[in-house]
């Protein structure tokens, strides 16, 4: 467990112009990875990389790490660079190598080039699974795209996979995002058709739609239904009701929830 150490080593095989090979390039920076220490692990490659005139090389699990590492940091051009440099070896980027991608344009937002790396993945024969539709269904969500995430919702049932409540939640967001409160409550009983039951997650958003509109009335007749489910609203749902009688002037409306939120020791 001493990465430190173990980096050490491979300083002293660069000092003596020895080029660390795969399972050695692997082991640290797989050991580096597990400890979170991505950064250390990018600056040991790059510094093995650059200190000699053969680059140092690396397995398909390295490939996919550093990748990983990078899309966990945000930086979607080093998570494609890496991918690329694994095709570049001739090595086969597999399923968990095409999601770190994937999940690295969802966080950024880049939803054109999620489908390009998707159409990519399609195309190289690899198979896509539950993790990667519901990638893509957040990355839609995120940019608002209601219109999409139903669309790789649908293209996920097609794939035999069945949506999840994460899956359903996210094409809900992207609905009351946009103000949609008919899109977001229709999502909600497909969700429930399909014996999935809502949670919190669910009905917040379906009342922090209707809270967009100034629905005050529609906004806590979800807030009444979340409570029959026996789920407990938050001060996030109390508050959007509230604000939503506040904005209509219901000033009697905005006290009585605040009355009730107050009982229900929100």
């Amino acid at each position: 467990g001493d990465t430190a150490a173990a980096s050490r080593w491979i300083g002293e095989m660069l000092a003596s112009r020895c080029v660390p090979d795969a399972v050695t390039c692997g082991v640290v920076i797989n050991a580096e990875a597990k400890r979170g220490n991505w950064e250390d692990a990018l600056s040991l490659l790059s510094s093995a990389a650059s200190s000699t005139t053969e680059r140092p090389a690396l397995d398909e699990v390295s490939y996919t790490t550093l990748a990983d590492g990078c899309a966990k940091r945000g930086d979607i051009d080093g998570a494609v660079r890496w991918l690329a440099a694994m095709e570049a070896q001739r090595f086969t980027p597999n399923v968990i190598s095409y999601n770190t991608v994937l999940d690295a344009c969802s966080r950024s937002g880049d939803t054109e080039q999620a489908c390009d790396w998707f159409g990519r993945m399609l195309m190289n024969g690899v198979v896509p699974n539950e993790y990667t539709y519901n990638t893509l269904i957040s990355a839609a969500a995120r940019r608002r795209n209601a219109s999409d995430a139903a669309h790789w919702l649908g293209e996920m049932a097609k794939a035999q996979f069945a949506p999840n409540k994460v899956s359903y939640n996210a094409v809900i967001d992207a609905h009351s995002k946009r103000g949609d409160t008919l899109g977001a409550a229709w999502w909600l009983e497909r969700m429930d058709a399909e014996r999935l039951t809502p949670d919190e997650v669910s009905f917040t958003s379906v009342i922090h739609s209707c809270s967009k509109r100034g629905a005050a009335s529609e906004a806590a007749r979800w807030l009444r239904r979340m409570c029959e489910e026996q789920l407990q609203p938050d001060t996030h749902a109390h508050n959007a009701v509230i604000a939503s009688y506040a904005a209509a002037g219901d000033v009697a409306g905005a006290a009585d929830e605040l009355d009730a939120m107050a009982a229900a020791k929100v």
